[in-house]
Order: structure tokens, then sequence, then C-alpha cells
């Protein structure tokens, strides 16, 4: 995982500054939502201990109020220097790809596809402008928002703070799981997207052939075929994550039964007041939110990394020798042989 993110990184080039600036902001929105749970807070506090009148009301409107402005701000900010982020970078790659195509030899297509090409400058990197700042910001916050609130529950109940913890590392070793599961498949599916653009791209340019000619149903069986194996190859991959989707949805149910069955145990032998019990069941249903942020963003990994790989493969295609190299014989003599004349 922390590979992957460097690869992130690397791959933004200049845009690492907004892809920063984007995970700093997604911080501030999971503060924005914690004072949203003070205004909570209040309220229950209010109820438990029977005070009336406006005040317990407009200070919770308050925290709230100040909670919502804070998260809606930070969330718009964020969202903009991530969809920044991924423009650039991948406006970036395709001119720096299409500069070093300036410089190979012509010869080289002569081998390679040329449909291959135009899928990875548009397929491929068009799914790295989508997914590369989403998976980073959403692996950064859920992370470093999980271990915040991680720390506060512990300090809160250090009993809780177990429980969050060993669900947590529970949650993370299905992720890599997953993540090193699909190692195998995620390639498959670039593969086909970039075959399919491959197809796609020939028919067209044949289509004046099929038209002059009524070819019409004949030769479509590269694009059936493209087609098709795009199909199982997408199928394969979701069919893969639903036993790993399962399992972290079910760990995080039993995460959040855990905290409210700990809350009413607690709070019937007394180690518990009335108010903390029933903020803690409060803060069980969200909890775990951003741990599952960060697990959703790990299922799309792999096909990243491969999609990263891609990209950058036709910037490793060898140079055209601009200088030339001079070559000399040993000898310059011309001799002819098996020569005939006929009048």
């Amino acid at each position: 995982m922390i590979k992957v993110m460097k690869d992130i990184w690397n791959f933004s080039g200049s845009e690492s500054g907004n892809l920063r600036n984007s995970v700093l902001f997604g911080f501030l929105v999971g503060i924005g939502k914690m004072i949203e749970m003070a205004g909570i807070f209040v309220i229950i506090t209010a109820i438990v201990n029977g005070i009336t009148g406006k005040d317990p009301a407009w200070q919770s409107f308050l925290f709230v109020s100040a909670g919502v402005l804070i998260a809606c701000f930070a969330k718009g900010f964020s969202q903009m220097e991530q969809t920044h982020a991924g423009y650039f970078m991948a406006a970036n790659k395709r001119v720096s790809i299409a500069d070093h195509i300036k410089t190979i030899p012509m010869g080289y297509f002569n081998e390679n596809s040329l449909g291959e090409l135009t899928g990875t400058m548009t397929t491929v990197i068009e799914n790295i402008e989508t997914m590369a700042p989403m998976v980073l910001i959403r692996m950064l916050e859920g992370l470093i928002t999980s271990a915040v609130l991680l720390v506060g529950v512990t300090i809160f109940d250090y009993r809780f703070g177990i429980v969050v913890l060993i669900v947590d590392i529970i949650y993370l070793l299905l992720s890599s799981m997953m993540e090193k599961k699909s190692q195998s498949i995620a390639p498959k599916r670039q593969d086909s997207e970039v075959k399919l653009v491959s197809a796609v791209l020939e028919q067209l340019q044949g289509m004046s052939v099929v038209k002059s000619f009524h070819l019409s149903g004949r030769g479509d069986m590269a694009l059936s075929d493209a087609l098709e194996y795009n199909r199982k190859s997408n199928t394969e991959m979701e069919g893969f994550f639903v036993p790993y989707t399962i399992a972290q949805k079910a760990l995080l149910q039993i995460g959040t039964f855990a905290l409210i069955t700990e809350s009413v145990l607690f709070y019937l032998n007394g180690s518990l007041s009335l108010v903390y019990a029933l903020m803690m069941i409060v803060m069980s249903f969200m909890i775990f939110s951003h741990i599952s942020s960060t697990g959703s963003a790990m299922a799309i990994v792999r096909l990243l990394t491969s999609s990263m790989e891609k990209a950058n493969k036709p910037e490793t295609i060898g140079r055209m020798d601009e200088n030339g190299t001079v070559f000399t014989t040993g000898n310059n003599e011309v001799e002819d042989k098996k020569v005939s004349f006929y009048n």
C-alpha cells in the first residue's frame, strides 16, 4: 500500500502539491464531522440531566452549523484540488508521451499496434486521471482520520479503543489480501481495455473497405473477441471482489454491534455513565466509516498500478539515432560476378 502511494505521488509530478492540499482539506472535513458530534453530545447531556430551555438547542445548533460549514468548504476545496491534480497529471503525461513518440523510429509501428498506443493515451490515462487522486486521498484521509478517532476513543475509554483497534487491523488485513490477490486479474482487465480500443479503431479505419466491397458481417471476429474479452475480464474482477467486500462489510457491522453491546453492558454494571453510553452508541455508527473508505480505495489499487505501468511503457521506447553512426569497410572495390549481356 505504501509503495502504491509513492508511485501515485511520483506519477503526479508537479501536481503533488495539489494532492497534498486535497489531503489536508480532507482532514478538515473529518474535523468538521467531529464538531457536529459535539452538538449531539450537548443535546444528549441536556436530555439526560433534564435541562430545559433554549440554551442547549442553540449550543447544539452552533456546533452543528460550524461543523457543517467547515466540512462543506473543506470538501469543496478538496474536490477542486483533487480534480485539478487528476486532470493535469493526465494531461502532462499525454504531452510527455507525445514528445517522446516524436523521437522514436517510424519502423516501430511496423511491429507494434497503433491501437495499443492510442488505447494507452485515451482509456488507460483516463483511468489514472479519475482514479489516482481519489485512491491516494481516500487512503491517506481514511488512515489519518481513523488513527485520530482511535486515539480519541482510547482516551475516552480504553475498552472501546481495544475493539476499534482490533477491527481496524483485521479490516486492513482483509484489504491487503484482496489487493495482493487482485494482482493476477487487474492486468487482464487493463489489457482488455486496450485491445478493445485497438479493435474498434481497426474496424473504423477499415469501414470504407467494408462498405465498398459489401463485407458487412465479415471480419468482425476480432472486434467480437475484444468485446467478449473485455466483458469476461470485467465480470471476473467484479466477481473476485464480492467475497472480500462481503467480509469487510460484515466485519464493520460486527464491530459496530460490539461497541453498542459494550456501551449497554458498561452502563448496566455502572462503569459508564448514561450520557457517555448514549454518545458511544451514536459514535459507533460512524467510527468505522473512514477505515471503510480506505478499504474501498484499496480494492482498485492493483488496477491503478497496472494502468500506471502501462502509461509509463511508451516512454521506454528507444529513441531514434539522431547523430548517426559512421561505418567503414575494409575493401572499397566493386566486383561483378555471374553477369551476362544479351543483344
